[in-house]
């Protein structure tokens, strides 16, 4: 979490947070940036200097995530598209 307070807006950091955070049961209680996180991503991942194939590695993992809603599904497959 000090990283990303670091570096707000680096997609990598959001990503590995945002797979951990929704793999982690809800008891645990480490949850509250899955919402923050997913909108840094889709924000600025098209922009990032990340390798195309990997940009379409991450969004098919968060396209997994069991509890994704269906608005932020449809917002991933566009960003996907636009790869």
């Amino acid at each position: 979490n000090t990283l990303i307070v670091e570096n707000p807006k680096n997609v990598e950091l959001r990503y590995i947070r945002f797979i951990f955070q929704n793999q982690m049961p809800k008891f645990l209680g480490y949850h509250d940036q899955i919402d923050e996180d997913y909108k840094v991503i889709a924000n600025y991942l098209l922009s990032s200097n990340l390798q195309d194939s990997f940009k379409i590695k991450m969004l098919s993992n968060m396209l997994s995530v069991k509890n994704l809603d269906v608005i932020k599904k449809k917002e991933l497959e566009k960003i996907k598209q636009k790869i």
